[in-house]
């Protein structure tokens, strides 16, 4: 019984740690895209039954071909680490975040607003102008981001399925991340 015990137990922390991996990113211990996008179903839907609110602000490293250029790239992971930390640090136990690839991420803010999200976009990319990383040389490597901002599309009737209100999501948040690089980066915008 003791054998069969162990060998359960053993199995089942093999298990966890195999969900746990195929859900995180290995550099910033950040959920990955494959569990933001079903992370983001289950809102949308959560959402369009209990007519809540849900945002999502997509967020990404400004000139960051030039980070890995002039730095490396050790000194690149450090940044996008510090950001992954950061986004961590300021958003709610109950929101997402996620990298969604290179130096993109994301963030799944369940029953909060567009305002509200807002906010938190705004105080994500302040700190983010108040933080450093060090360089492989001893440099001081300083960064800025660019953010758009989404909420649930208003037209939630049945006739549009979870993944058409998912990419219709996506597309907001999108649209104003490459808004705010279009008027310069460092900033957040909101989707119209």
């Amino acid at each position: 019984m003791l054998v069969f015990s162990w060998s359960y137990y053993h199995r089942y922390n093999l298990l966890l740690a195999l969900e746990k991996s195929s859900q995180t990113d290995p550099l910033t211990g950040v959920a990955n895209r494959r569990y933001f996008d079903s992370k983001l179903k289950s809102e949308a839907s959560r959402s369009a039954r209990s007519s809540s609110d849900c945002a999502l602000i997509l967020l990404d490293i400004d000139h960051f071909k030039r980070i890995n250029d002039t730095f490396g790239h050790p000194t690149g992971d450090r940044v996008i680490c510090a950001l992954a930390d950061l986004c961590v640090n300021q958003s709610r136990e109950i929101d997402l975040v996620a990298r969604l690839g290179g130096e993109e991420f994301a963030v799944i803010l369940p029953d909060t607003n567009i305002t509200d999200a807002k906010n938190l976009a705004e105080r994500i990319r302040k700190h983010v102008e108040d933080i450093s990383v060090t360089g492989d040389a001893g440099e001081i490597v300083k960064w800025t981001i660019s953010l758009g901002v989404s909420s649930l599309p208003e037209s939630r009737s049945s006739r549009y399925t979870t993944e058409i209100v998912m990419e219709m999501f996506i597309k907001k948040a999108d649209n104003a991340l490459y808004e705010a690089k279009k008027k310069g980066r460092n900033q957040t915008v909101l989707s119209q």
